[in-house]
């Protein structure tokens, strides 16, 4: 600590080579006591700044069909796919899909074990599975074998098949439907082995299946070619191998009430997916894909155009790692595919949720949850995903139970567009107990958020890093977000740093950790209109409190910004730059950790300050500090109001709390314009240590110094210039004062 120290009762106490100047009837006296305005003329009062704008609230609402209102703690509507808790599982023949709970796929089984509800005005051919040999397709004389009824059936027939086991491949032809008696005792199944047949292949056109099951050692459902069609409605493929549905080379699937689950791996590419569609189509409404490997759904272009997928109420659980132990993504788009999804559920897949690469894929989501995505052997596992230029539009989206990461865009050419989202509950990694971030922007990637919550995420809660890397946030409530498990730090909102811009407007933080906003690095940019800062929590070693700190070279613009409920420093910055336009701060406190700092503002080690219309209320030690060569405040229409000695001043540090207005010192500069500094409970204002100020057009009022200076030699008329000095204790005095240290410094990582 520098200097003497100073108490703070009555008295000034520790006087040393102090100068009390003549009364305000001494015209010789180089600053006037209570006398008004200086003759320069009259001060002109500060003009207020302007309240911020509030955020609005995540719109998900009215919910789809069957999906159900909640309420999340942070006050937000959400739509959820069921009740919670889920059923923790399903009886036979049934599934969990989104909007509503377990389901029947099907119909029951009839009594006599034939197909009900056939249509009247088609051919129909008969098949049972003990059937006696040498059938014609009639009713009471069935085939015994669907390939038999397959050969002797022509366009528009169906093909009825009872309950039973059939052992056999079955290529349905263009136009002829397979129509079974029902799910749960109607299965289709081959034991012949193959990694690329499948058990129930498209053999053209208008080929259909439905209220069957299907398996084998080989992939489930097939559709390859150009023109081959298949209509899966009520079909459960459970226990094939390699692949549940294969769609490729110009193929399209389109199903209804569809369940693929168990599907195995082999020594197939497909390696255990549930669903794969390379270089076609497929549209499925109401599905479950569960208990599959590598991927739930994967789509990949390879180059061709027109690969599609369309989902609609779709739930994709429980996607295991291949052996390998590497990947169990939910749902992949790849190489240009094109996906678009409602009412989407992924949830327990490995490594990541929904994962979108390369240039051209697209995937467009409406509603969805998202949640409890595990550790893949990479040491990620993160809810939504885009990367190397690819594209994702989420809307009514939520995300929750996390590892590492929620949200990320990297590669530049990468967007990634999040509109009506909740992010929440993040448990960082299950292994290093690290992360657990929320929303992560880099290498280039440009991220947009509108309308989000994100409530209770580790670590980070929204970051972006790099050069080139753009994220826009409108609308968005960051709270709680807690610190890293495994190092107890952090528990920031948000985070720019290595030369990324974040720009965000109508944006409240509430109750996060350590820093709420951090800007580092030269390069960086960040931008927050409409901006409340509040209650932000030091760290469990009771270091920081900060909101809003701008470092290393980065710059900070606030524009309509309340602050208030910090420690250590409301606003700080440390070698960067800050723009403040219409800012309160208030209630800043001490740190917890020694009972030090509580400043409003600081403006250290060559940071530079340009404001106007602030208020500075209710801070302790300083309001405005400005330390160290090079540093610097421009400011105009200020008010500076009941600074308050530091907390330790009670206690482990009496003498030097100090309990100032504005500081400037260590040669540090402030030039202020129109302002009201009043009832601070040492210094109005303090020149120190070679520091330099320019006051213009204010009052100094009722502090019990109203300036200080060391410095014999500084020119008064400094600030003095139609300052008018009222109801001071001291209006002037010349002691050597405690001098604020630097604070620490918290940087990004």
């Amino acid at each position: 600590m520098n200097g003497i120290g100073i108490g703070t009762g009555a008295g000034i106490g520790l006087l040393v080579a102090a100068t009390l100047l003549p009364s305000c009837g001494d015209e010789s006296a180089p600053m006037t006591v209570d006398a008004g305005a200086t003759t320069d003329g009259a001060a002109s009062m500060p003009a207020p700044p302007a309240e911020p704008a509030e955020a609005a609230w995540p719109s998900m609402t009215p919910c789809s069909a069957g999906w159900v209102e909640a309420t999340d703690a942070s006050g937000a509507t959400v739509c959820m796919p069921w009740s919670e808790p889920a059923p923790a599982a399903c009886a036979a023949g049934e599934a969990l899909f989104p909007g509503g709970g377990c389901a029947r796929v099907g119909t029951e089984c009839a009594a006599d074990g034939w197909p009900t509800g056939l249509p009247t005005d088609r051919p129909i051919l008969y098949v049972r599975a003990d059937a006696a040999a040498g059938g014609t397709g009639a009713r009471d004389a069935p085939f015994a074998r669907i390939a038999d009824a397959m050969a002797a059936a022509s366009a528009g027939t169906i093909v009825a098949v009872a309950t039973g086991t059939y052992d056999e491949d079955v290529r349905v032809r263009g136009s002829v439907t397979l129509w079974g008696a029902c799910v749960a005792e109607t299965l289709v199944t081959s034991t012949r082995t193959s990694e690329m047949a499948g058990t129930v292949s498209s053999g053209g056109a208008g080929a259909a299946a439905r209220n069957l099951r299907i398996s084998g050692a080989r992939i489930g459902v097939s559709v390859v070619g150009a023109g081959a069609t298949l209509d899966l409605d009520d079909v459960a493929i459970d226990g094939a191998s390699n692949i549940g549905i294969l769609v490729a080379l110009g193929g399209h699937v389109s199903a209804r009430s569809l369940v693929v689950r168990n599907v195995s791996e082999s020594d197939g590419v497909g390696s255990g997916r549930g669903i794969n569609v390379q270089s076609a189509s497929i549209e499925i409404e109401r599905g479950v894909v569960e208990h599959t490997h590598l991927a739930g759904v994967f789509v990949t272009g390879e180059g061709s155009p027109g690969t599609t997928a369309t989902l609609s109420g779709v739930a994709i659980r429980d996607i295991e790692p291949d052996s390998g132990g590497f990947i169990g993504h939910g749902l992949h788009v790849r190489a240009g595919a094109l996906v678009t999804a409602s009412d989407l559920v992924v949830e327990r897949a490995t490594e990541l949720g929904v994962a979108v690469t390369e240039s051209g894929t697209s995937v467009s989501i409406m509603g969805a949850l998202v949640r409890d995505i595990a550790r893949g052997s990479s040491g990620d596992a993160r809810g939504v995903f885009a990367g190397e230029q690819a594209s994702i539009d989420a809307s009514r989206i939520v995300i929750e139970r996390l590892g590492t990461a929620a949200v990320v865009a990297v590669d530049r050419g990468t967007t990634l567009r999040l509109t009506d989202a909740i992010v929440r509950d993040s448990t960082g990694d299950e292994v290093t107990h690290s992360w657990g971030n929320g929303i992560v922007a880099g290498l280039g990637a440009t991220f947009d958020v509108e309308r989000a919550v994100l409530r209770a995420t580790r670590s980070i809660a929204i970051g972006a890093a790099d050069d080139g890397t753009s994220l826009t946030l409108q609308d968005v409530r960051v709270l709680e977000t807690q610190v890293e498990e495994s190092s107890g730090e952090r528990g920031r909102a948000l985070q720019a740093q290595s030369g990324a811009t974040l720009h965000g407007t109508r944006i409240e933080l509430r109750s996060n950790r350590e820093v709420s906003a951090l800007a580092g690095n030269p390069g960086t940019a960040l931008a927050l209109e409409d901006l409340v800062v509040s209650e932000t929590a030091a760290d469990p070693r009771g270091q920081g409190g900060i909101a809003v700190s701008v470092q290393e070279g980065a710059t900070a613009t606030l524009t309509r910004a309340r602050v208030e409920g910090s420690y250590q420093a409301g606003v700080y910055a440390l070698g960067g730059e800050m723009m403040l336009t219409d800012v309160t701060v208030r209630d800043t406190r001490s740190r917890p950790s020694d009972g030090q700092g509580g400043r409003g503002v600081g403006i250290e080690l060559g940071a530079k300050l340009v404001a106007s219309r602030v208020a500075i209320e209710t801070s302790h030690e300083v309001a405005l500090a400005v330390l160290a060569a090079g540093s610097s405040a421009t400011l105009e229409d200020v008010t500076i109001a009941d600074t308050m000695p530091a907390e330790c001043a009670a206690s482990t540090c009496p003498g030097f709390g100090a309990g100032s207005g504005v500081v400037a010192a260590d040669t540090a500069s402030i030039e202020m314009r129109r302002f009201v500094i009043t009832r601070n409970a040492l210094t109005g204002v303090s020149v120190v240590q070679g520091g330099v100020m320019d006051l213009h057009e204010g009052e100094i009022s009722h502090n019990v110094i109203g300036a200080n200076a060391d410095d014999p030699m500084f020119d008064l008329s400094r600030i003095q210039d139609r300052v008018r000095y009222i109801d001071n204790g001291r209006d002037y005095d010349a002691t050597i004062l405690w001098i604020p240290p630097v604070l620490m410094d918290v940087r990004p990582d």
